[in-house]
């Protein structure tokens, strides 16, 4: 499924990920973080990081996405503060916000999320390679949030963990629980498509009801690519919220990090 036969709803989301895709080429998001040298094994990249953001690009992004969001008086709050929230994902910080606004945080929780998309896809270029075959853990080695989507990717069938906050990808064993590491394959399930469609399906997991859609790839699909995937394959998600299953609300870990001009 390509974006324009999305539907309006979905086809809109996609369009402000392109979007905030495309700002991210602009070198003014590329400047270097500086990472904490000492973190606990089970860290991200970006806990107790400095992450420099040029103020004017950040504000500009901010006033083009909340205008086609039609968030008004955008101006009460510091564009920076916002994408500090897409970064820290704060429960506290985004209720302030929303109420500072007037609108449904759910709405703001959006908005963050892309204002902070160019410097997250930025920051996702400095895991190294090693390092993304080497974390263990279901929550992203770069920015803590839970994967999005998996791939199953190439001939060999690995199973990738894709984040849909910084597009990085990461190994995880086949019979794992992302989200609470189960490894009982009596615990671990499959939804699959009744019409026989082989290249997604949904793992669950009766542990903890979490569950993960999953496709087959041939290779590591670029992150336009995977909002579309995510967005068309909505009716797997319907199904296995029918059955009980569903989605952490919270960060795998919750990162703190200091935005500086």
């Amino acid at each position: 499924m390509t974006a324009e036969t999305l539907d309006p709803s979905s086809r809109r989301w996609v369009d402000l990920v392109e979007l905030a895709v495309a700002e991210s080429l602009h070198p003014a998001w590329s400047r270097a973080i500086h990472v904490r040298e000492r973190r606990a094994p089970d860290s991200p990249l970006l806990h107790e990081a400095t992450l420099p953001v040029d103020a004017s690009s950040a504000s500009e992004l901010v006033m083009r996405l909340a205008g086609k969001l039609a968030i008004p008086r955008i101006d009460r709050v510091e564009p920076l503060s916002l994408v500090l929230l897409g970064v820290e994902r704060d429960s506290e910080t985004l209720e302030a916000l929303a109420g500072r606004l007037a609108v449904p945080a759910d709405t703001v929780a959006v908005l963050a999320q892309l204002c902070s998309l160019p410097l997250l896809l930025n920051a996702s270029k400095t895991l190294d390679s090693d390092a993304s075959r080497t974390w263990q853990r279901g929550y992203c080695p770069v920015c803590g949030a839970w994967p999005s989507m998996a791939e199953m990717r190439g001939i060999q069938r690995e199973r990738r963990m894709r984040c849909g906050c910084c597009g990085s990808d990461w190994l995880l064993p086949v019979l794992r629980c992302a989200f609470c590491d189960e490894t009982d394959h009596q615990k671990l399930g499959l939804l699959l498509n009744e019409e026989g469609a082989q290249h997604i399906r949904v793992e669950t997991c009766s542990t903890c009801r979490g569950y993960l859609k999953t496709l087959t790839t041939l290779g590591m699909l670029p992150f336009t690519t995977l909002a579309i995937k995510d967005v068309s394959t909505i009716a797997y998600d319907l199904a296995a919220r029918d059955r009980a299953y569903s989605r952490p609300s919270r960060p795998g870990f919750q990162v703190h990090v200091e935005i500086v001009q």
